[in-house]
């Protein structure tokens, strides 16, 4: 595999934000060699690296996200009088 394969491959978007996940402490190539191994492995077991990176994101995300909402506070006085 060619490095402008490798490289066109990393300007995709999601590929972008799995590197800056990876990333910690700013070590950007770090985390590019790690994608770069990966893409190359699954290029040797004949495998589609956008593809099965996309389908591994997907699988990893939630399915569902809740949201808690706020009550809004009540500014009447609550006080029962008889």
């Amino acid at each position: 595999m060619t490095n402008n394969l490798l490289t066109s491959i990393l300007k995709k978007k999601i590929i972008i934000k799995l590197i800056n996940t990876i990333m910690k402490n700013g070590k950007k190539t770090k985390a590019e060699n790690i994608i770069f191994n990966l893409i190359k492995l699954l290029k040797k077991k004949n495998k589609n690296p956008i593809k099965f990176l996309i389908q591994a994101l997907n699988n990893a995300k939630p399915l569902l996200v809740l949201r808690i909402k706020k009550k809004k506070k009540n500014n009447k006085n609550n006080t029962n009088t008889y």
